[in-house]
Order: structure tokens, then C-alpha cells, then sequence
């Protein structure tokens, strides 16, 4: 027996004329469902759209999507740059600090689809993103081991041990290279260059592609081939285990 269809939330909306956020998510929602986007960044654009409607309100500030200009936009951002990380989170207790800039970045670019999404559905005519800048998420520098941290990392491996090879070339292929663990336990046997010392990554945009290795990696290759079971069999050059 087939699933009977639910009615559309966008039948009531356009008949009403009066487009309020909290509405409108919903109809999101099901557009974003229906076109295969995931569970998170769906997640992510309703929470982040939650949030502003509930700052509209709060300030007495009318919900409809095609009431709100940039300024409100604005003063949402600010009140984002001050608040608490976790005031109301059912788990877990409201921390010291604010919300990062990363999260900050995070739920405006969200909250900019979700008004294109709207303005694409014809609810607007005109995004205000386009007269704001969202602020840019603060680059995050990720420290580098150093040469002590290196040194006393590769002495912790037993060369004498059936693993001892493969760790050893593991260890010192993802000092060199920066390569992710993920992408390196997701490198196949054909990802590899011998001959002109190239990996081919399959990280995100722009990591992925290909990378230079150091000298003598065709050594630290054939370590991680003979010391890595079953490696006729296995689809990846080292296993996440």
C-alpha cells in the first residue's frame, strides 16, 4: 500500500501571502529533503534560522522573510558575536567565552542559502545578504610537531615488531606530506607515483589532487606494502585500524 503524500506546506503559504520564517523553514526543509541535500547541512540552515527568528522576536521585530533588511541582519550578527556558547542547550551547561568565529560564519552563510532558497522559491525578490558581508571565519593555524615531539614519536616505534616498518613509513609519510589520517588511510595502491614521488589525495577542495612526497619514498612505500596484511586483497594502501 502506497504512503499517502503529506499536504505541502507551500499551498497555505502562497494563498496567506505572508511569508514568516517560522513557516517557511518548514517548506525549506522539505525542498532541501526532496533534493537530497544531508541531514546536517539541513539541520544546520533550520537551527540557524531558528535563531534569528527567535532574536526578530524578542526585539518585537515582525518574522515575515520579506520585512527583514540587512540592518536587523546586522545587529543579529552582533548579537551572535556576544553571546554565550551553550546558553540553553538541554545537555550541556552554558561555558565561559563566546561563540567562535567559525560558528558565527557558519550560521550566517546558512542563513544566506536559506534566503536564496527563498528568493530562488519566489517568497522574495531580493536577498538582503546582498548589501551585507558576512564576517570571514578566522583562519585557523593548526601548530606543526616539533623536532623533539617528532623524534620522540618515531623512537616510541619498535622497528622489530611485524608493524614496526609500516608505522615508522606511516609516521614520517604524514610529517611530510600533511596529509590527513583519513587520506592516508584512504590512499589506494594506484594513488601512488613512484616514479616522480606523487600521492594523490582525495581531501577537500584544494587539498585534493596530488602531492609531493620526500626523497626515499619509494623505501617508505615498500614498508608499508610488505608490512600491511592482506595487501593483495585490501582496497586501501594502509588500513584506519
Amino acid at each position: 500500500m502506497n504512503k499517502p503524500i503529506e499536504a505541502s506546506p507551500d499551498r497555505g503559504l502562497r494563498r496567506s501571502r505572508e511569508f514568516k520564517l517560522e513557516h517557511l523553514v518548514e517548506h525549506y526543509r522539505l525542498t532541501a529533503q526532496s533534493e537530497g541535500k544531508s541531514p546536517a547541512t539541513i539541520a544546520l540552515v533550520t537551527s540557524a534560522v531558528h535563531y534569528l527568528g527567535e532574536f526578530l522576536k524578542d526585539n518585537g521585530i515582525p518574522t515575515d522573510i520579506s520585512e527583514i533588511e540587512p540592518e536587523q541582519l546586522r545587529s543579529f550578527t552582533r548579537h551572535l558575536q556576544g553571546r554565550e556558547r551553550f546558553p540553553s542547550h538541554p545537555f550541556t551547561k552554558p561555558q565561559g567565552g563566546h561563540l567562535s568565529g567559525h560558528t558565527i560564519n557558519a550560521y550566517l552563510r546558512s542563513i544566506r542559502a536559506f534566503f536564496s532558497w527563498a528568493m530562488a522559491e519566489g517568497f522574495i525578490d531580493k536577498s538582503p545578504f546582498s548589501l551585507l558581508k558576512v564576517p570571514k571565519a578566522p583562519t585557523k593555524v593548526i601548530p606543526a610537531l616539533t623536532e623533539e615531539q617528532l623524534v620522540s614519536l618515531i623512537s616510541a616505534i619498535d622497528p622489530a615488531s611485524p608493524q614496526g616498518p609500516r608505522d615508522y613509513a606511516v609516521v614520517l609519510l604524514l610529517a611530510d606530506s600533511g596529509l590527513r589520517v583519513s587520506e592516508l588511510t584512504g590512499l589506494r595502491v594506484e594513488d601512488v607515483d613512484l616514479e616522480r614521488r606523487l600521492l594523490k589525495s582525495g581531501g577537500k577542495v584544494p587539498r585534493s589532487g596530488w602531492c609531493h612526497s620526500a626523497p626515499g619514498f619509494s623505501e617508505l612505500y615498500y614498508a608499508i606494502l610488505t608490512s600491511t596484511a592482506p595487501s593483495q586483497t585490501a582496497p586501501t594502501l594502509v588500513s584506519s585500524s
